[in-house]
């Protein structure tokens, strides 16, 4: 699959995706691994259109981190399905679905799932829907105009404590809430999270700071998220710039 294309294009040109060669994938399991005794991220899909959601499945498959377990055409029958599952790291969501709409369901995920991040894939850039889908509990919005190699590099940096954002949705919350007239404030970081920062600015990798501070990979990442909001940062590079203030 050429991750230059858009997902949008590859499911409206029949030519580059053949319907009669779209898998029946319904709302199984479909992961060879078993759910919740793996160290890949296990994600959902819920997405209504059989193309879409055969592309996107495809296309996460080939990352050697990803593994997409499930994969629903509505909430319900995602949620029915998922009712014996105790784990999730990652659910994507259309918002117009069939029944209850994405939205609606971002905050039943949550509720269900609160470790699991959630991303809003759709056609739809308007503030309504993007202030609503935040306010439910999405931790991303991409759209499906987006290239696919950079859907791929959204969840990815989302998996490392950073934004999942289409860059004109970023930039409608930045106008919207105009970030730069406040500063990050480093005395809001607990004692924990700062030992989290000394390691990221000594080289360690995610792993080795759950060594050194004796938590799971999992703490760690909920500690990194919690950082870069409080810092009002997205990424690693960011808190290296902020670099021995953050300790003082």
């Amino acid at each position: 699959m050429n991750k230059d294309h858009k997902l949008g294009k590859l499911v409206s040109d029949r030519r580059l995706t053949p319907i009669n060669d779209i898998p029946s994938l319904g709302n199984r399991y479909n992961c060879r691994r078993p759910i919740g005794k793996d160290t890949s991220v296990q994600i959902a899909i819920v997405e209504d259109d059989p193309q879409t959601r055969s592309l996107l499945k495809a296309l996460l498959d080939t990352e050697p981190s990803f593994c997409v377990v499930m994969d629903s055409d509505s909430m319900e029958h995602f949620l029915w399905d998922a009712r014996h599952v105790d784990h999730l790291d990652l659910v994507l969501l259309d918002i117009e679905l069939p029944g209850m709409n994405g939205i609606r369901g971002a905050s039943m995920v949550r509720d269900r799932w609160p470790e699991a991040d959630i991303v809003m894939l759709t056609v739809y850039e308007n503030w309504d829907y993007i202030f609503k889908a935040l306010q439910a509990g999405a931790s991303g919005y991409l759209l499906k105009s987006s290239p696919l190699d950079q859907i791929v590099q959204s969840l990815h940096l989302l998996r490392e404590g950073g934004a999942a954002m289409t860059p004109q949705i970023a930039m409608k919350l930045v106008k919207y809430f105009h970030p730069d007239s406040a500063q990050p404030s480093e005395s809001d970081l607990t004692d924990r999270q700062k030992e989290v920062v000394a390691a990221i600015l000594d080289g360690l990798s995610y792993k080795e700071i759950a060594d050194r501070l004796c938590v799971s990979l999992g703490t760690v990442h909920s500690h990194i998220k919690r950082i870069y909001r409080k810092l009002n940062v997205h990424s690693k590079g960011d808190i290296y710039r902020l670099g021995e203030q953050l300790l003082s």
